[in-house]
């Protein structure tokens, strides 16, 4: 009786599988940071805040700004 062993042409399917998994990531990734790119660029900044913006500062700016927009559209309405 001989062994069964497993199809070499799977781990040929295993390894496209994972380059196409990489692949899908690095684009997601780069989509996401072209994302958070345009949430900056509308964002108003100091000069101060010139320098290299982490993706957590971005957000953070969002929400202030966000908040200062609330308060003048309250401001205007009431």
């Amino acid at each position: 009786m001989t062994k069964s062993r497993r199809p070499k042409n799977r781990r040929v399917q295993t390894a496209e599988k994972r380059r196409i998994a990489t692949l899908r990531e690095k684009e997601r990734q780069r989509k996401l940071g072209e994302a958070f790119e345009s949430l900056a660029n509308v964002l108003p900044w100091n000069r101060s805040d010139a320098e290299q913006r982490s993706q957590k500062q971005i957000l953070y700016r969002a929400i202030e700004y966000i908040g200062q927009l609330r308060q003048v559209l309250e401001a205007t309405q009431g």
